[in-house]
């Protein structure tokens, strides 16, 4: 098989190689910011359906990392994540992606 955009023989995936394939891709899509729901009783974070006793930063990240998506080709094997406090409401979480496509092991 040959890549149908540069012509280089090999393995192909979706007529490509994964050189081509992956150029100019967003592999892993994520919303601008997530909401966390905290109970003011208790102050409890709804994360991942269930109401649970953690940190904040920690809410932060695991909602982050619940709302991570990659494209249709890709399965996430692990992701990386670390979580920042902007303010006493808002955190920044940084997070990095080991991918499997067609066989292929990808870093994002």
């Amino acid at each position: 098989m040959f890549c149908v955009k540069c012509g280089a023989d090999g393995e192909t995936f979706k007529g490509r190689c994964m050189h081509c394939f992956l150029e100019g891709r967003q592999l892993l899509l994520l919303p601008p910011f997530v909401d966390l729901d905290r109970c003011t009783g208790c102050d409890e974070f709804y994360v991942d359906k269930k109401w649970r006793t953690t940190s904040a930063e920690n809410a932060a990240e695991e909602a982050a990392i619940n709302a991570l998506k990659a494209i249709a080709e890709a399965r996430i094997e692990a992701v990386g994540a670390q979580t920042i406090r902007q303010d006493d409401k808002n955190f920044m979480v940084k997070m990095d992606a080991d991918l499997e496509i067609d066989g292929h092991h990808v870093s994002a």
